[in-house]
């Protein structure tokens, strides 16, 4: 079901700003899979907006805090970091390994100069990390633990048999 998609339409110049891009604008962000939606840029469409902020010079802050629990993971996309040189990746513990109480959470870019500006900044708003979350954490992400995709495996199967329901009642088409 597609109810809401991200177009990139080439235009001459003077239509730039339809998509809100203006000469000093330097960072464009998105969010996919998206909250609240689940929608996912379809890869070439995101492949036009990497090229567009590749040329443009401009940065691609994309929050990924629900990848790796999209309802269909041959849609998922790659992280921005990964692909674009001035790609900032977010993600935390909290969506896709089910551990929220944690706290913790990163940034991933190839542009170092922009991660040692983060880092300052991170230094100067709060002192340290919980021990025990960064353990947590470093566990989870090795693959010890970590729940996000069960759960949403078991989410996905609840609603199925739910709409199955409505449907031999004749309730849902």
């Amino acid at each position: 079901m597609r109810w809401w998609w991200f177009r990139i339409i080439r235009l001459p110049r003077r239509f730039l700003w339809i998509f809100a891009l203006r000469p000093n604008t330097k960072l464009v962000s998105i969010n996919f899979p998206n909250n609240p939606t689940g929608s996912v840029l379809e890869r070439g469409r995101f492949d036009e907006l990497v090229g567009l902020c590749r040329k443009r010079g401009l940065y691609l802050f994309s929050d990924e805090v629900y990848r790796l629990i999209e309802r269909d993971e041959s849609i998922r996309l790659p992280q921005v970091g990964d692909v674009y040189e001035r790609g900032l990746s977010l993600n935390v513990m909290s969506k896709a390994y089910g551990l929220p109480g944690l706290r913790i959470g990163w940034i991933m870019s190839r542009d170092r100069d922009v991660l040692q500006r983060m880092e300052r900044y991170k230094h100067y708003l709060s002192i340290c990390n919980s021990a025990p979350s960064e353990y947590l954490a470093a566990a989870a992400l090795r693959g010890r633990i970590g729940f996000g995709r069960k759960i949403v495996e078991a989410g996905n199967a609840a609603m199925r048999e739910y709409m199955e329901n409505l449907r031999q009642r004749g309730i849902s088409s």
